[in-house]
């Protein structure tokens, strides 16, 4: 009889809206144990260990690891903060000897996400990006159907994603003020743009992206994202990310193929071919991708091999989401620049009458 083996003792850094995921499928996952939880606010970590009875709270994550007692049974961290932070976290935690699982991106420098994919190597531990959309049963099917040639190839892709409304963030403290306003492309857009890049699996061509406050001008933030990614097959995705709505948290994603058209988001997939007849398919449990992808990271790491979702395999996402928003950033810079010119302009108008 095989011995059985004992769950990882997982902690979590950041108890925000984007830790419920990672906790839900820590607890139903028989191969993970949720041991401790923090955060930097007292009250967070307080509510998190009697929702989901975490016998250890902390809110310096340098402590949590630091306790000789705790450091011997923290074998895995699971980061779920703010972008700017995690890759730099992460790599603490890897020098540290645990396995990370983190929400991608891992940072806002190519450099810095580098770095910790460097410090998992060289500590022989497994640094993971959580992707569910790529394992979801909606996208096993869509890849079937693509791969199948029922409908040919693709010839263009419309996304549509609603985030959560603009609000105060979990975890954020108003820092990095400069990169604000990417977070609705690192933190919303990112899921979606990844699934579609991992559906058409070609060299980019060419990319541009914009980033606006419509809705929300009190707020630093940016509440729309909108771009184009062109591969070199000539297959254009375009984007749209929102923050503008209350029923916040879906994504629509539309393939327009040789033989017909298919829509899908994480519950449902229906395909439309050309010649009028339909297909497709509704999935009960879409957060099972969470689940069934912390699960298959564990057992890769318990038996000493290379996870699916590798942070290795995320460096392309990153690459891809910095060069929307440098590219943002500069046609932001451009639009400033000509707005001051117009202030300018008006001001000796004013000044003239």
């Amino acid at each position: 009889m095989a011995k059985k083996c004992k769950p990882v003792r997982v902690a979590v850094i950041g108890c925000s809206s984007a830790a419920e995921g990672h906790i839900a499928a820590l607890i139903a996952a028989p191969e993970t144990k949720l041991v401790a939880c923090c955060d930097i606010n007292k009250e967070r970590v307080k509510e998190f260990r009697k929702k989901y009875k975490i016998r250890r709270g902390y809110t310096n994550y340098l402590k949590l690891l630091r306790r000789p007692l705790l450091r011997r049974r923290i074998q895995a961290v699971h980061i779920c903060l703010p972008s700017a932070s995690r890759a730099a976290i992460a790599g603490y935690c890897l020098l540290k000897k645990c396995h990370v699982m983190i929400e991608p991106p891992m940072a806002l420098d190519l450099a810095v996400a580098e770095e910790a994919v460097k410090n998992a190597g060289y500590m022989g531990k497994s640094c993971g990006v959580l992707l569910p959309a790529r394992a979801n049963a909606t996208t096993a099917y869509v890849r079937e159907a693509l791969g199948a040639g029922r409908l040919g190839k693709i010839l263009s892709v419309k996304s549509v994603i609603c985030a959560t409304p603009l609000v105060a963030e979990d975890g954020y403290d108003g820092t990095f003020a400069d990169k604000t306003a990417g977070r609705l492309l690192f933190d919303f857009a990112s899921h979606t743009i990844d699934l579609v890049d991992t559906l058409i699996a070609d060299d980019i061509a060419e990319l541009s992206c914009s980033m606006a406050n419509r809705a929300h001008t009190g707020e630093g933030a940016a509440d729309s994202a909108e771009g184009v990614i062109t591969y070199s097959g000539d297959v254009k995705h375009s984007f749209y990310c929102t923050r503008n709505y209350e029923n916040g948290g879906s994504s629509q994603i539309s393939l327009l193929c040789e033989g017909g058209e298919l829509v899908f988001d994480a519950s449902d997939v229906r395909i439309t071919y050309a010649d009028g007849t339909t297909d497709g398919m509704h999935d009960d449990n879409p957060a099972m991708g969470c689940l069934d992808q912390i699960r298959e990271f564990y057992t890769a790491c318990r038996e000493g091999t290379v996870p699916s979702n590798d942070a290795r395999t995320a460096l392309r996402l990153h690459e891809i989401l910095i060069a929307l928003y440098e590219d943002a950033i500069i046609s932001g810079l451009y639009e400033k620049e000509k707005a001051a010119t117009a202030a300018k302009t008006a001001k000796k108008k004013r000044l003239w009458y």
